[in-house]
C-alpha cells in the first residue's frame, strides 16, 4: 500500500511499521502524523512573510502551547488545514497511540478500545467517494470487514497525504495593512 510522504528518512520508518507488533506500529504511524502536523502548522506560521524560528521553536517545546499532539490537532482545524473529519481522524489516532503508548499491560488492536476507536474513523469510508487518483482511492477498499490495525495505518496514510498537499501548498501570505 503506497504511503506519500515527502521525507526520504520516513521510508526507513515506514519498513518498521510493517514488522512492528501493534503497540510498536501504532506509535510510530502516529509519531510520523504529528511530525507531518507540526510542518504543515509551521508552514501556515508567518510574521510579515518571515517565521522567527526562535518563537516557533517555543511553541511547539515540549510543555508549551503546541507541545501536545492534542493542541496541534485543533489548531490545524482552526488554521483550515482540513475539515471536521480529519480533525475527529486525528483526535482518534492520538487516542489510540495513547491506549499504546501509556497502558503497560498487554493491547492489541483486536479489542478493547483500538478497536472501537478503529471502527469510528471517517475519512476512509468516504475515500472511495473523492474525486482523486486510483492510488489513495484504493485505501478505502473493503473498509467494512478490515482488521483495525490496518484501519488505523490506513488512516495515517490518508491523513499524511492530507496534510503533505497542505504542506507543499500553503495559502498565499495575506497583504499587509496600508497604514
Amino acid at each position: 500500500m503506497t504511503w506519500f510522504i515527502g521525507k526520504k528518512a520516513h521510508y526507513k520508518v515506514i519498513d518498521e511499521i510493517g514488522r512492528e507488533n501493534d503497540r510498536g506500529a501504532a506509535i510510530i504511524a502516529a509519531a510520523m502524523v504529528e511530525d507531518y502536523l507540526s510542518d504543515t502548522i509551521k508552514a501556515r506560521l508567518h510574521s510579515k512573510g518571515k517565521v522567527r524560528a526562535d518563537v516557533v521553536q517555543k511553541l511547539f517545546s515540549d510543555n508549551s502551547p503546541l507541545g501536545s499532539f492534542a493542541a496541534k490537532i485543533d489548531l490545524g482545524l482552526v488554521l483550515g488545514i482540513y475539515l471536521e473529519d480529519a480533525h475527529a481522524d486525528l483526535h482518534t489516532v492520538r487516542l489510540v497511540r495513547n491506549q499504546f503508548a501509556h497502558r503497560m499491560s498487554p493491547i492489541s488492536f483486536n479489542a478493547g478500545e483500538p478497536k472501537r476507536l478503529c471502527r469510528d474513523v471517517r475519512l476512509i469510508r468516504q475515500i472511495r467517494q473523492m474525486d482523486i487518483s486510483p492510488e489513495v482511492k484504493d485505501l478505502g477498499v473493503g473498509v467494512k470487514n478490515m482488521p483495525a490495525k490496518e484501519r488505523y495505518i490506513r488512516t495515517c496514510k490518508i491523513l499524511i497525504g492530507i496534510l503533505l498537499g497542505q504542506y507543499l501548498q500553503p495559502p498565499p501570505l495575506p497583504s499587509l495593512p496600508k497604514f
